[in-house]
């Protein structure tokens, strides 16, 4: 029987009969809702606090470093990097770090500072910029074949003009004049006409010529006569 049909004495009996079939299953329901609200604005606040204080601590790391406090601003950044792995922060102190460890041509000390980076930054704009300075290394410590690997793992678009302009850089250390041109070319396409590096890229570029021409075929050998003819 439809409940539109019914008396108002019935729909009361079937509403009240629901009720308490269902009431449980509802209460549960509206509990749980509030549970995932509450969950979802203590995760918020949760996480905002813990970026104000990466910050904090960024700023103090970029302090310390002003002042020439190298042993305090070591140990900030290793507090970054314990308590805020994740955080864009402990990737930019260790982007510095790696800076200064080169600076010190320590190049085991900044692999290992950019392979942090890489292992846990969330922004991929900072994975992609730690790959590509440590490709940038790597070739600077004769490990070509390594770098060109590291330049493969960039998205196509990720710091387009300078991943191809090192691996053009790469390619030529390999002894690959051909496709080092090409990632030369296509480097310099990406690549703002007014940038400061271009004409640099295209000094590069111009020492590699322009692609050898296909040998010429030798030229058949004048056909012999035939002795008595």
């Amino acid at each position: 029987m439809a409940i539109e049909l019914m008396d108002e004495h019935e729909q009361s009996e079937v509403v009240r009969k629901w009720l308490k079939d269902n009431l449980g299953t509802m209460l549960w329901g509206v509990i749980g809702g509030l549970l995932l609200v509450s969950g979802y604005e203590y995760w918020q606040r949760y996480t905002a606090d813990r970026q104000e204080q990466a910050e904090a601590q960024y700023a103090t790391y970029t302090e310390s470093l002003e002042k020439k406090d190298e042993a305090a601003a070591l140990a900030i950044a290793k507090e970054l990097r314990e308590k805020y792995p994740s955080s864009a922060y402990a990737s930019f102190a260790a982007l510095r770090q790696s800076e200064h460890a080169l600076a010190k041509n320590d190049a085991k000390a900044a692999t290992e500072h950019l392979e942090f980076v890489r292992g846990n930054a969330k922004l991929p704009e900072l994975t992609e910029l730690a790959t590509l300075r440590l490709a940038r290394l790597q070739l600077s410590q004769g490990q070509a074949d390594q770098a060109l690997k590291m330049v493969g793992e960039l998205k196509p678009e990720a710091h387009r003009a300078l991943a191809l302009e090192l691996k053009g850089d790469a390619l030529v250390s390999l002894k690959r004049p051909d496709e080092a041109r090409t990632a030369y070319d296509e480097a310099l396409t990406a690549l703002d006409v007014t940038a400061p590096t271009r004409p640099y890229l295209e000094m590069k570029r111009n020492e590699l010529g322009n692609a050898a021409a296909p040998a010429a075929a030798p030229a058949p050998a004048p056909a012999t006569e035939k002795a008595g003819s």
